[in-house]
């Protein structure tokens, strides 16, 4: 069975707390075990399986989808998600919403084989955002998908059809409610991966747009997934070309994401003290070598052999110490 995450949340990224599958009786307190309350970087398993999904989907959905960004042809130059909190919006107009909310073409299925292709490890969907509309039948307020046309759970569909797919549910809670506006609430954050934002339309289908991006992006990670899962921040100094990530696994397995390629074709890199370069390719491509040209110390050039790519490409780049490179060096003379 897959794993079942509820994330509490009070601002939007702030992910406050997470607990597996369980249940608990109405009004009893659940304590807070992760959260803005606690320093430091996590190290729980759940949170080390979390980092090395590399690649996620999160799901903005709710009555803010039917109005988008605009109401009464005005536009909002926010996310669709806090256009209740606009002066422009009355707040009792916004909640009638509700009974315009008919999703008759939500299709779980459909929407777990587009991001299983594009190659995500997890969604994390709005069960319940700001402005306090939950799209399951929750015990604890009227304001829910039970009470719109469309009356049936969204939520329980969603984590089997996701499950079936082989990808992990996160489902996002918010505390806040702008129904009752007086809570406090913080964030901080440290450590990620990669997630793409999808806001499905009112009918329940996801945008042409959305799944023209899923595909490209599912075809990328065919290449270049191996950078990407299981794969950390590094402590490379950051270069205008683009990024560093590094396997999990193996610190002296690096990738450069490339997306910036500059005039030259000349890609600097500069390793921290003690380190050197191995070997440098082209990832999917291991034939296609690359060889640095040391500047001075721990720096480096990767020279391309072309510079009109139109697509982020990745370079793996192999480190090993200084010292154990230049008994290598030594060895082949």
């Amino acid at each position: 069975m897959k794993r079942l995450l509820l994330i509490l949340s009070m601002v939007p990224g702030a992910f406050l707390c997470g607990y597996s599958q369980g249940t608990t009786s109405p009004g009893k307190p659940i304590p807070l075990k992760h959260g803005s309350h606690r320093i430091g970087k996590r190290t729980d398993s759940d949170m080390v399986k979390w980092r090395g999904y590399g690649l996620g989907q999160f799901i903005h959905w709710g009555l803010y989808s039917i109005p988008a960004c605009e109401w009464n042809g005005k536009q909002y130059d926010g996310a669709s998600e806090w256009i209740k909190s606009w002066n422009e919006v009355p707040k009792t107009t916004y909640d009638s919403l509700i009974y315009e909310f008919n999703p008759t073409k939500f299709d779980a299925g459909s929407w777990a084989a587009t991001v299983k292709q594009m190659g995500v490890r997890y969604v994390t969907i709005t069960t319940k955002h700001h402005d306090g509309f939950c799209l399951w039948p929750s015990k604890f307020t009227n304001f829910m998908v039970a009470n719109s046309p469309y009356k049936k759970d969204m939520i329980g569909p969603l984590v089997k059809a996701y499950n079936k797919a082989g990808i992990d549910v996160i489902l996002y809670f918010s505390v806040m409610d702008w129904h009752n506006p007086d809570w406090r609430y913080g964030i901080r954050t440290k450590d990620g991966n990669f997630v793409l934002n999808f806001g499905p339309k009112p009918d329940g289908t996801i945008r042409k747009e959305e799944l023209d991006l899923a595909k490209e992006i599912g075809n990328w990670m065919n290449i270049n997934g191996e950078a990407i899962y299981n794969c950390g921040h590094v402590g490379f100094d950051k270069q205008n070309w683009g990024y560093y990530t590094g396997s999990s696994a193996n610190i002296d397995e690096n990738y450069m994401l490339v997306f910036n390629v500059p005039v030259s074709g000349a890609l600097r890199v500069k390793l921290p003290a003690g380190k050197a370069i191995q070997k440098a390719y082209l990832l999917g491509h291991p034939e296609a070598t690359f060889k640095p040209e040391q500047i001075v110390g721990n720096e480096y050039f990767i020279h391309l052999k072309k510079t009109d790519y139109n697509k982020l490409f990745t370079i793996v780049l192999q480190t090993a110490t200084a010292a154990k490179k230049a008994k290598e060096d030594k060895a082949k003379i």
